[in-house]
């Protein structure tokens, strides 16, 4: 009975390094950037609350399991304004929901009777960067089920 988490990181990962994004695309990575970030980044961080409990149906002993992957995203503009890079970083925190919605079994990683869904969206808003312009943070947390047999 193996859990569902790794597949599901892995698959949306994928659909989001895949993804089409509008203007530029970010650097998606899994796992916190690196050293040599780009300006704009989507990146896969860790899970919480991993949860199993019994399925009310099924075969030998299955498990619903239910975990959140969180998702971050940093827009940076050395010469935007504070509105024109918080409106990026909304972008796509968009992308992340759109990609979540059309594939809501993370390409098969979460069985049929599993899916995913945007359990919330934050951000504290642009900000001063300490290089100068403006710089944006905002977490996506996907939630997940999935029945693991």
């Amino acid at each position: 009975m193996a859990s569902t988490i790794s597949a599901a990181r892995a698959a949306l990962h994928a659909l989001l390094a895949a993804n089409i994004y509008p203007g530029a695309a970010p650097q998606v990575t899994f796992g916190p950037p690196d050293a040599y970030e780009q300006s704009e980044v989507v990146a896969l961080l860790g899970v919480d609350a991993p949860d199993e409990e019994p399925a009310v149906i099924g075969g030998t002993r299955p498990r619903e399991e239910r975990f959140v992957v969180v998702v971050a995203v940093k827009a940076h503009d050395p010469s935007g304004t504070a509105a024109t890079v918080d409106a990026r970083g909304w972008a796509l925190m968009d992308e992340i929901r759109e990609v979540v919605y059309a594939n809501q079994t993370l390409s098969g990683a979460l069985t049929a009777a599993g899916w995913a869904r945007i359990a919330s969206q934050t951000s504290g808003g642009a900000r001063p960067a300490e290089g100068g312009g403006w710089v944006y943070f905002g977490e996506t947390r996907v939630a997940c089920r999935a029945r693991i047999t």
